[in-house]
């Protein structure tokens, strides 16, 4: 048998059956936090709540649990420096930039759950390792 010619890809092996219902949660997981975007802290419960009840039953959702949540917390920490710059009109264009990527990127990270696929969000600080 020969070997591939150069460019073309191999088939990828096997990977390791996932538990049904991992990727439901996942992107439930980085779409819950749209439910209640608008709200101070709301964009905080849907992941955490998921996060704790589901982390231990799926690992994956401990991962992505963890990205969602340390998204979620640092963009409300620029949302916090952000408004009061609102005051010299500085953090006007700031705050609607951080709503709009925040929307974005949890529809990213949902997406790239369905795919299996771990979302590593820009800007993020990591609170929980």
């Amino acid at each position: 048998m020969s070997a591939p010619a150069s460019g073309a890809s191999t088939p990828a092996p096997a990977s390791a059956v996932v538990p049904a219902g991992t990727v439901q949660w996942t992107v439930l997981c980085h779409l819950s936090g749209l439910i209640a975007f608008n709200l101070v802290f709301g964009n905080l419960l849907g992941p955490l709540v998921i996060w704790l009840t589901q982390r231990t039953e799926f690992p994956e959702v401990d991962r992505h649990g963890k990205e969602v949540l340390n998204f979620h917390l640092s963009w409300l920490a620029y949302y916090f420096i952000s408004v009061p710059l609102c005051l010299i009109f500085i953090g006007i264009p700031v705050v609607l930039a951080l709503y709009v990527s925040g929307i974005i990127l949890s529809c990213v990270g949902a997406y790239k759950a369905s795919e299996g696929e771990l979302f590593r969000y820009p800007l993020t600080i990591r609170f929980l390792k």
